[in-house]
């Protein structure tokens, strides 16, 4: 029931307070409202009788919500280095959607793509017009981004969920200009910080793999695509740079090579099923959890290569149970002072219990985030941790740390009995508590309270 409060309507209201909603909307000062779906909706809120069109209690939120739009856009994007099987793994998963009941698909081109098919010539470009172009990448692909979702949310069909698949995003360029460049880019295109183009515009971020790591192989170089024109030792290195960029997003799914091709595009699309919340191909694939019983200050593997990590801090808040949902909200922030709020829902599976497989998540906004907490879960305290994302030989793990107890938990997504390589050379691993209850964070808030 709670549910309805997190459609993307609230969210982009606050754009009135300089924060964006999941779809991607673009503040007021940077995206004109007048067609706008913001407007749309909160008028049709208005013309109903709600104050001010997005405002009210809950209880008239939902149903004024409810009224005017049930389907909800998703903003997801698709990733990697050179090779990795993207093109491929983009139009499979579109078909894959389009063949499910109540889904629309959009498909957002790669902008580098189309400008370099229209006859652009890097190689005969000096450092402006290099600098320029790069910006007309970002501001181009920002454009074709935001026009997809406006007009999936202004479609005639309020009742079906819609998908705008994004070949690459915003972040992407960063592993092709120098960290300076890039904050200059983004001042350039009023973008007042990373997490606005990275934590709160897409729903999801997938990331394949380069073939150039682990399926050298079937790696393509220049002589198969002209656009393509890193070879395979620098396409491991754009690789792991685009990998870095995204680092830490709070939804950022990992598909390596360690499978054939065909299999590794099912991964990416069971990873998009669970974030929507539909049944998925096949349930392999599952979040699993070690007990860390001690962390090295420095994170520096044995040959003296650096760990990079991205760091966030998270608090959970789990919420009066409704019709047999359990739900929780997330609040996450950034080092960079952006605060990002999810309300997350599980249903009964099979077993009777909830599970993570019947898990779905929405991005809320300030407003919604603070109402709900209000309906905090009696017997259960709020769970305050530290997250650190990172990758460690071709997986990707987080760390979360939490506050209030002694307690550290390694997760990493993968196949149930795939024995994983951890990360020794920084962690003390004592033994994985996948399957054991008193480790699952309804339990952890629930022994805070006690």
């Amino acid at each position: 029931p709670m549910a309805d409060l997190v459609n993307k309507v609230l969210p982009e209201h606050e754009g009135e307070e300089g924060s964006h909603g999941a779809g991607g909307l673009q503040r007021e000062e940077e995206f004109s409202p007048r067609n706008s779906p913001v407007k749309v909706v909160c008028d049709a809120l208005a013309s109903m009788g709600t104050s001010g069109g997005c405002t009210g209690t809950p209880d008239e939120l939902r149903r004024s919500l409810a009224a005017t739009r049930s389907g909800k856009v998703y903003r997801i994007v698709l990733t990697g280095g050179p090779c990795s099987g993207k093109s491929t793994a983009l139009s499979q998963i579109a078909d894959h959607f389009r063949s499910l009941p109540n889904w629309n698909v959009y498909m957002v081109p790669e902008a580098a793509t189309v400008l370099f098919q229209g006859g652009v010539a890097w190689d005969e470009m000096n450092d402006d017009q290099k600098y320029s172009f790069q910006l007309n990448i970002f501001r181009t692909m920002m454009t074709l981004e935001d026009t997809f979702v406006e007009m999936a949310h202004l479609s005639s069909d309020k009742t079906t969920n819609k998908m705008v698949l994004c070949d690459r995003g915003v972040m992407d360029g960063s592993a092709y200009v120098s960290a300076d460049e890039f904050g200059k880019m983004l001042q350039d295109l009023g973008v007042s910080s990373v997490d606005n183009v990275k934590d709160n515009r897409y729903d999801l971020v997938v990331h394949l793999v380069t073939a150039a790591e682990g399926r050298e192989e079937f790696y393509a170089g220049r002589e198969n695509n002209a656009i393509r024109s890193e070879e395979a030792e620098k396409a491991r290195q754009v690789d792991k740079l685009t990998l870095n960029a995204w680092m830490g997003h709070p939804h950022l799914t990992f598909i390596d090579n360690r499978t054939l091709f065909k299999e590794k595009v099912m991964r990416a699309v069971e990873a998009i099923c669970k974030r929507v919340n539909v049944p998925t191909p096949s349930s392999s694939v599952v979040k699993r959890k070690f007990l860390v019983s001690a962390c090295k200050d420095e994170w520096v593997l044995a040959d003296g290569t650096p760990v990079r990590y991205r760091e966030c801090s998270c608090l959970y808040t789990y919420l009066e149970d409704v019709d047999g949902l359990q739900q929780r909200v997330r609040q996450r922030s950034t080092p960079g002072g952006m605060y990002v709020y999810t309300h997350i829902v599980r249903r009964r599976g099979e077993s009777g219990s909830h599970e993570r497989y019947t898990e779905s998540a929405h991005t809320i906004g300030r407003r919604e985030y603070e109402t709900l907490v209000q309906l905090q879960l009696e017997g259960h305290d709020q769970v305050r941790l530290k997250k650190r994302s990172f990758l460690y030989k071709q997986s990707y793990f987080q760390l979360a740390v939490f506050e209030d107890t002694p307690l550290m938990l390694l997760e990493t997504y993968d196949d149930t009995d795939r024995e994983i390589e951890l990360p020794a050379d920084i962690l003390t691993v004592v033994k994985e508590v996948t399957k054991l209850s008193e480790y699952s964070m309804v339990n952890i808030a629930k022994k805070f309270a006690s």
